[in-house]
């Protein structure tokens, strides 16, 4: 690959992890297709269950009700783009109700026109979780806050084949 063409590609990455807006459509404008979910894994879940990080980002107290789900993003050939792990607080349960399990949360509420905005937590390089503990991957974390005081965390991994892990390592290449 040339020089172009790898600081091109790098790009992608960089503005795929910087960006606040919607990550589904930005993964439908680099892969120049539509892309459907699918859940392997939507429950209601005990609290203490989560990893302590999302508890405390969420604000998440014993006995709080959550849904905990697992997804990824699918080209019309089934192949992978993403996988999810998402969370929901109790109060985007309560004003928005649980997700759909055929449309991506963000488009969801965009849908149901409920505005929102996404707080970044962490990006970088993380493994690809469906190929072994050797392969990397990019990932991004971050909270959606949506207008009637909902919370949901949402961790995203890339499949490195459609999107390449970060190539600069260092102050100011990994947006938080």
């Amino acid at each position: 690959m040339s020089e172009a063409a790898s600081l091109a590609t790098d790009s992608v990455t960089r503005m795929l992890l910087a960006s606040d807006g919607s990550t589904t459509r930005l993964l439908q404008a680099i892969t120049g297709q539509p892309l459907t979910v699918l859940v392997d894994m939507q429950n209601e879940v005990r609290v203490a269950t989560l990893p302590e990080e999302v508890r405390a980002v969420l604000g998440l107290r014993d006995g709080d009700a959550v849904v905990e789900r697992r997804s990824r993003l699918l080209t019309p050939d089934r192949s992978v783009v993403s996988v999810n792990h998402v969370v929901l607080d109790p109060v985007a349960l309560a004003g928005n109700g649980a997700p759909s399990r055929t449309v991506p949360i963000g488009v969801q509420l965009r849908e149901h026109q409920v505005p929102q905005f996404r707080e970044a937590l962490d990006s970088g390089n993380g493994v690809w979780p469906l190929e072994g503990a050797s392969t990397p991957c990019a990932f991004k974390a971050y909270v959606i806050h949506d207008a009637r005081g909902g919370r949901t965390y949402v961790h995203e991994s890339f499949n490195p084949r459609i999107v390449r892990p970060c190539r600069h390592h260092g102050v100011g290449s990994q947006p938080r």
